[in-house]
């Protein structure tokens, strides 16, 4: 049975720092609306749940799959990077874009789905029925951003890119050996299967580990600063001054953290 470990010094700088982003964040009036203000509320708000979820998974003992969800915070900091540069631009275009995201890729889920199961039954009447509905709204959205078919909305096509690593390339934080680095802990291949973060013993795990927290902590308090920082230059009412010190004071330990 599993045990819940008991919290690190470095655990309880982290949990602290990231309550410390949360709190200021629900202090902010949020409107929903088109505005990049609002965009960036989703987005941030979104990391910090991430954050949550590294934070839980490290302190019971899981650094591997802590560090798979690292990948999410450093996707998170090039969309947040993209928007503050339209932002920046006043780029409405791809504002209504990634507001218009969401409602595509629900769709375009839908028809993939249906399609599956036009293949398997031809005379499925509710798919019928459902595919005539959801074409209406297709059609809505490939005519205003001129495409003729909804797979050809990629996921990052609001971005203005044809995929992750290009827009990636166009920000301010490129990939670089990071991204390889974290997809490997994502993806089940050789590696993860022969590699764990904790080589304190040789064997294989079946289960919660005291060490390999060093790591993804790293990269979790340099995403979430990152972060932090280049939204408190737009909007410091999400990410106050003491929400970047805190951040600061987190990543500092975090970059001098070796485990015990």
């Amino acid at each position: 049975m599993m045990t819940k470990l008991e919290e690190v010094p470095i655990l309880k700088l982290f949990r602290e720092s990231v309550d410390a982003c949360r709190e200021a964040l629900s202090k902010v009036e949020v409107r929903e609306e088109l505005t990049y203000h609002y965009a960036i509320v989703r987005v941030y708000s979104k990391l910090l749940v991430t954050s949550c979820s590294i934070y839980t998974l490290l302190a019971n003992g899981f650094p591997d799959d802590a560090m798979a969800l690292c990948r999410q915070l450093y996707e998170n900091l090039v969309i947040i990077d993209t928007l503050l540069k339209g932002k920046q631009k006043n780029n409405m275009d791809l504002l209504e874009r990634f507001m218009d995201a969401p409602a595509i890729m629900m769709l375009k889920d839908d028809y993939i789905t249906l399609l599956y199961a036009f293949d398997h039954d031809a005379n499925d009447q509710y798919a019928k029925s459902h595919m005539s509905m959801i074409n209406k709204e297709i059609q809505k959205y490939l005519k205003k951003y001129k495409k003729n078919a909804i797979q050809t909305f990629k996921d990052y096509w609001w971005s203005g890119f044809d995929s992750f690593s290009i827009m990636a390339e166009h920000s301010a934080f490129p990939k670089g050996y990071i991204y390889s680095l974290l997809s490997d802990k994502v993806h089940m291949n050789a590696f993860g299967v022969f590699h764990y973060l904790d080589e304190s013993e040789p064997g294989i795990l079946l289960g919660a580990t005291e060490y390999g927290k060093q790591q993804p902590l790293r990269y979790v308090s340099l995403f979430l600063y990152c972060s932090a920082g280049i939204i408190h230059d737009h909007y410091p009412d999400i990410c106050p001054l003491n929400v970047i010190k805190n951040l600061k004071h987190f990543s500092d330990a975090a970059i001098q953290y070796v485990e015990p």
